[in-house]
């Protein structure tokens, strides 16, 4: 099973991201990613066998953590493929993924945590400079409290990747 754990968004925060592809829809090919499945991994754990989950699980019921607020920063992009947007402070998010990383670190990965939700998968832009200028434009400072975290499954599909949550876990 494919596992990851990560922070879920608020729905008013989802349905903010997701009116944003209408500003990049005409750059180019996009797939953008379902308003549904916006998060922030904190871990990617991969493939993992099933007698592995419950261990999973009592190593991240074990995290003690704080909840905090957060809010959206800005807009930007992995090399021309991934469109993203990021949250600010990041110090905390970045403190949480890595109370993650040390009570999972038996399953190494080669992802380093990158404080970000995907909005969508560039497929080929029109010009560069176009979306370098876009990615400029005012985002609103959405500011939200991140009061848990889940591990999560995803299944690949044609349709694309689903996602399940297996266990949520709350923060202080």
């Amino acid at each position: 099973m494919r596992l990851f754990i990560a922070i879920t968004i608020p729905k008013e925060v989802k349905d903010y991201l997701w009116e944003l592809k209408d500003e990049f829809k005409v750059l180019g090919k996009f797939n953008f990613v379902p308003k549904k499945n916006y998060h922030i991994t904190l871990k990617f754990l991969g493939e993992i066998k099933e007698e592995k989950i419950d261990h999973i699980k009592q190593r991240l019921s074990e995290i003690k953590f704080n909840s905090f607020k957060t809010s959206l920063e800005s807009l930007g992009h992995f090399n021309y493929g991934v469109l993203w947007v990021n949250s600010y402070p990041k110090d905390s998010t970045l403190q949480l993924a890595r109370k993650v990383d040390e009570a999972l670190i038996e399953y190494p990965n080669n992802y380093s945590f990158n404080n970000h939700i995907t909005l969508a998968r560039i497929k080929s832009l029109k010009n560069k400079g176009d979306f370098m200028k876009r990615l400029n434009i005012k985002i609103k400072n959405i500011k939200f409290r991140i009061n848990s975290f889940e591990l999560m499954k995803s299944e690949l599909s044609k349709e694309g990747s689903k996602y399940g949550v297996l266990e949520t876990y709350s923060l202080e």
